[in-house]
């Protein structure tokens, strides 16, 4: 799932992490590789 955080204050989302899903064979989180918002967004 995706959430849309555009909209949001940048300081209330900018540590947020970054988790991964492999989805196609299990649902277990892939390993972080400890990106945040910030990463993508800034």
């Amino acid at each position: 799932m995706g959430v849309n955080l555009r909209m949001a204050n940048r300081e209330s989302v900018a540590s947020i992490p970054i988790v991964r899903h492999d989805g196609l064979d299990t649902t277990d989180d892939l390993p972080r590789d400890g990106r945040c918002v910030t990463d993508y967004w800034f």
